[in-house]
This record gives structure tokens, C-alpha cells and sequence, in this order.
């Protein structure tokens, strides 16, 4: 009995070795993570908002889209943004309209909208985006200017 139990641990050992993560998967050559050319060119920057602040200070071109809807959005927004509501249904047609060479830096009220906005910005090949962390919310925390 003890001679079957110490050759099926033997075979247990070698077995799990060769899983990945064993010593024997470590031998080969580390794979390299596989990016798409879309996603090594149109990489999202997240910033908080004092780095938002200053991209728009040092960049005039940066267009600061804010995502959330109209009634948020009249109540107070980063000076200069442009209103595209995430919840409308042409949302991803109003999107593709914006030029996608210009710098955009993104935002909703706290982030959670404008993550899942985000492959929708790199699908339509935008090359430079921003997201805005912790969106307007975090901004307005931060005394960063807004509008009313």
C-alpha cells in the first residue's frame, strides 16, 4: 500500500509541475502581454484633479466633455465642458462627431459613468484621452474652478 501511495504522490509532483506556474512552465520563454495597435494608441491617461486642472491650463486645445446629464449639468460644470448626456440614446452618435485628434479629458460626477464610457471613446479611435478620477465631484473637493 505504502509503495502505491508513494508512486501516485511521484506522479501527483510531476503532473502539477508541469501546470503553469510550476518549475517545469518556467522554463519557457515569458509570454508578452498582447496589445491591439487601438489600444496602444488610444491608451487612456487618468488624472486627478489637480493634473486635470493643469492639462487644461497648459493645453487650450484639451476639450473637457462632461457626460452626465443636462439637469447635472446646468447645476454646475467645469468651465468651457461640453454636455453629452451618457444615458441619451444617441449618445455614441454625438460622440463621433467630436474631432478625434483633439485631447479630450472626460468626466462625470464621481468617474463610475465616464469609466464606462471609455471603450466607446477608444472604439471611435480617439488618440488622446484624459479621464478626470472622482469626476466633477472630486474636481469641485479639490476648489478647482466651476460654473453654474
Amino acid at each position: 500500500m505504502k509503495g502505491l501511495f508513494n508512486k501516485t504522490w511521484v506522479c501527483l509532483c510531476a503532473i502539477l509541475s508541469l501546470l503553469p506556474g510550476g518549475k517545469a512552465a518556467d522554463k519557457s520563454t515569458p509570454k508578452q502581454p498582447q496589445t491591439s495597435k487601438a489600444t496602444m494608441k488610444n491608451d487612456c491617461i487618468h488624472v486627478n484633479p489637480e493634473k486635470g486642472m493643469q492639462l487644461i491650463k497648459t493645453n487650450p486645445e484639451v476639450l473637457v466633455i462632461d457626460i452626465r446629464t443636462p439637469e447635472e449639468f446646468a447645476s454646475v460644470r467645469i468651465p468651457k465642458a461640453r454636455n453629452i448626456d451618457f444615458f441619451d440614446r444617441r449618445f455614441q452618435d454625438e460622440v463621433a462627431k467630436i474631432n478625434r485628434e483633439q485631447p479630450i479629458l472626460l468626466h462625470c460626477a464621481s468617474g463610475n459613468r465616464s469609466s464606462k464610457s471609455l471603450p466607446i471613446f477608444t472604439k471611435l479611435g480617439f488618440k488622446k484621452i484624459y479621464h478626470l478620477d472622482g469626476g466633477i465631484n472630486a474636481w469641485q473637493k479639490a476648489s478647482n474652478p466651476v460654473e453654474k
